[in-house]
């Protein structure tokens, strides 16, 4: 999943979190995801994991800042 953890998502990111989580718990158990997050350069935040809590963790310690850096966010999930 890629994550826009920048500024401008300040007031949305609880709402954005919750959704996540949501999707994440629909989902097939044993589904793999990893994370990534971008504001001004993209991050690997978690890598590839079925446990759905352990992103859920990782999402709770986001703090946004930052610019948005979508594109490279993209090719960093491109080629992991």
């Amino acid at each position: 999943m890629i994550f826009d953890v920048s500024g401008s998502v300040q007031n949305k990111l609880a709402d954005a979190q919750k959704m996540i989580s949501e999707f994440l718990r629909l989902s097939a158990k044993d589904d793999e995801y990893a994370l990534i997050t971008f504001r001004d350069t993209p991050e690997l935040v978690h890598g590839f994991t079925t446990d759905v809590t352990d992103i859920e963790k990782t999402l709770e310690k986001v703090q946004p800042k930052g610019w948005t850096a979508l594109y490279d966010a993209m090719v960093l999930e491109s080629i992991t």
